[in-house]
């Protein structure tokens, strides 16, 4: 997983950053541990173990054409916009997301990528069907692996 982030961090550059304070920041800050805890206890799950390594490391991931939902902070009555505990809180009240889903993307609310709690495995979870409609990937490694290649490979055709 950190092999892909750093080459991220080559190719990308600049345009890498994180959310600290609710303001867009250059560079990755990692989220302490026990915030992790505090966020599963918040939430009523036990996140895998390479996500929360992930978010340990970097908090979360913000590139042009990437945006995976991170633990900002503690602070879950006002969380941060790219906190995916009040990303997956929010997606619970609106779209009856499921208690065992964290929530990673939201594109534009036509795809919701999570993360099942139960298996570790990343799906494709759909509002209009409430119901998960395709696995994207084993594992977080996995998908955050995918999606930051696709965007690397993007940047180089330009």
């Amino acid at each position: 997983m950190v092999s892909v982030i750093e080459e991220a961090k080559q190719v990308l550059g600049e345009q890498l950053g994180t959310f600290v304070n609710n303001e867009y920041q250059l560079g990755m800050v990692g989220t302490p541990r026990f915030v992790i805890q505090q966020a599963e206890a918040h939430l009523g799950l036990v996140l895998p173990e390479d996500y929360k390594n992930f978010v340990e490391e970097y908090g979360g991931f913000c590139s042009s054409g990437v945006f995976i939902h991170g633990i900002c902070n503690a602070d879950f009555e006002n969380p941060m916009v790219c906190d995916g505990v009040r990303a997956t809180l929010s997606s619970r009240k609106l779209s009856n997301l499921p208690h065992h889903l964290y929530l990673l993307v939201n594109e534009e609310g036509d795809e919701i990528h999570c993360i099942d709690c139960e298996n570790g495995q990343v799906i494709n979870w759909s509002p209009y069907h409430r119901a998960a409609t395709e696995v994207l990937s084993a594992n977080f490694t996995d998908y955050l692996e995918s999606r930051v290649r696709r965007e690397i490979a993007r940047k180089s055709r330009r």
